[in-house]
């Protein structure tokens, strides 16, 4: 399986003949690993994305739209300062909030799965005793190291719903005015008959027999 290439825009402007275009586009192999997403930030013990950090999400934006048939899931994760619980519950409010910006992007929420680590899943050997303290033996780089936020593949054949639409909302009018079922032939029978009884029906003063108008 491969992510589909990124594209590429040529401009016909000035030609005034055709002219075939050739350009070399390479498919990326889709990695099995967890990547992670450069450049998404968060407000100090926070949920709330940085406005810097659109542009790393709507890298991710694209990269689903042009591989309609992924799902992921999205990964935030904590350094080792605070507790295990506080940390946990943080995460999962960031996974939240990307998820929340990818769904308002048109991303179908189908199609991710947030899921917030903690400081599970620290990348180096950074450790803090109980949750306290600046860290055991650990620079403030190898702190950021830890707080990322990453996503997974974990299918490549989704395949949106479809909705289905119930039998009585399939009906209505025809494209000659009447509605399904109706019988066009008797109905344009019923008027002929309509019509016949009119010209059959006296009018009032015939009824009474009184003598037809004059003009003056």
């Amino acid at each position: 399986d491969f992510f589909s290439s990124k594209r590429k825009l040529v401009s016909t402007m000035g030609l005034e003949l055709s002219k075939d275009f050739e350009r070399d586009l390479y498919l990326q192999p889709q990695p099995t690993e967890e990547i992670r997403i450069e450049g998404i930030y968060y407000g100090l013990d926070s949920a709330n994305i940085r406005p810097e950090s659109a542009q790393a999400l709507d890298s991710l934006v694209q990269i689903l739209e042009y591989n309609p048939g992924i799902t992921i899931e999205l990964r935030s994760h904590t350094d080792c300062r605070a507790s295990k619980d506080y940390n946990r519950d943080l995460s999962q409010r960031r996974a939240d909030s990307v998820v929340n910006y990818l769904v308002n992007n048109d991303i179908d929420s189908a199609r991710i799965e947030p899921e917030g680590y903690g400081e599970d899943r620290l990348v180096n050997n950074c450790s803090c005793e109980n949750g306290q303290g600046p860290g055991l033996d650990c620079t403030e780089e190898e702190h950021q190291e830890n707080r990322r936020t990453t996503f997974k593949i974990l299918s490549t054949d989704y395949e949106p719903a479809v909705e289905e639409i119930p039998e009585e909302d399939l009906g209505g009018e025809s494209e000659d005015g009447y509605g399904e079922g109706t019988d066009v032939k008797d109905d344009e029978n019923t008027q002929d008959e309509m019509q016949e009884e009119e010209r059959e029906e006296p009018n009032d003063r015939e009824k009474e027999g009184a003598p037809p108008d004059k003009e003056p």
